[in-house]
C-alpha cells in the first residue's frame, strides 16, 4: 500500500533523528598540521610520540637543538600557541582517547601517564577539560566503564 502511495504521487512521511556529537575523533591523517618550518616539525612528532612521558619543554628544545626562546618564538608563528601548550593539548587528547575507549581505571592512566596519583592527574585533566576523568568517561562513553575508574584491579 505504501509503495502504491508513493508511486501515485504521495509523500513519505519524514521523521526527523537528531543525534548529539560526542567528540570529534582525531586520527593521525587529520592530525598533520601544514607546517613549513622543520624544527617546528620535528618537536611536533616528539611530542606526539612522547605523549606518555613526562616531557618538558626543554626536553623538546633539545631534541631540536634550538634554545627555549627560540623554538617558542617559532611555534608562536607556525602554529600560534606555545610549546607547553602543545604539550598539555596532546596530553589531553591521548588521556581522553583512553576514557572513551577503555576500562582503564584513572590510577592506571596515571601510572602510563607519569603522574604521581590518580589526585594528580584527575586535577590535570580537570583544569584542562573542565570535567574529572570520570565525568568525562560517564558523558563520552555512555558510562559502560564507570564503575571501574577509581577501583584497583
Amino acid at each position: 500500500m505504501k509503495k502504491v502511495i508513493l508511486l501515485e504521487g504521495g509523500k513519505p512521511k519524514s521523521t526527523k533523528i537528531v543525534a548529539q556529537a560526542t567528540h570529534v575523533e582525531v586520527r593521525k591523517s587529520t592530525q598533520t598540521i601544514s607546517v613549513n618550518d622543520s624544527e617546528v616539525l620535528t618537536a611536533l612528532r616528539f611530542i606526539r610520540e612522547n605523549v606518555r612521558n613526562n616531557i618538558q619543554v626543554t626536553d623538546v628544545a633539545k631534541v631540536v637543538a634550538m634554545s627555549h626562546r627560540a623554538l617558542f618564538d617559532k611555534f608562536k608563528k607556525s602554529i600560534g600557541h606555545s610549546i607547553h601548550k602543545e604539550i598539555k593539548r596532546v596530553r589531553i587528547l591521548e588521556i581522553s582517547k583512553l576514557l572513551r575507549e577503555t576500562d582503564l581505571p584513572v590510577y592506571r592512566l596515571a601510572l602510563m601517564f607519569n603522574f604521581t596519583s590518580f589526585e594528580h592527574i584527575a586535577r590535570y585533566f580537570k583544569t584542562e577539560t573542565g570535567m574529572t576523568p570520570l565525568e568525562y568517561r560517564n558523558s563520552y562513553s555512555s558510562g559502560l566503564f564507570s564503575k571501574q575508574l577509581f577501583t584497583k584491579k
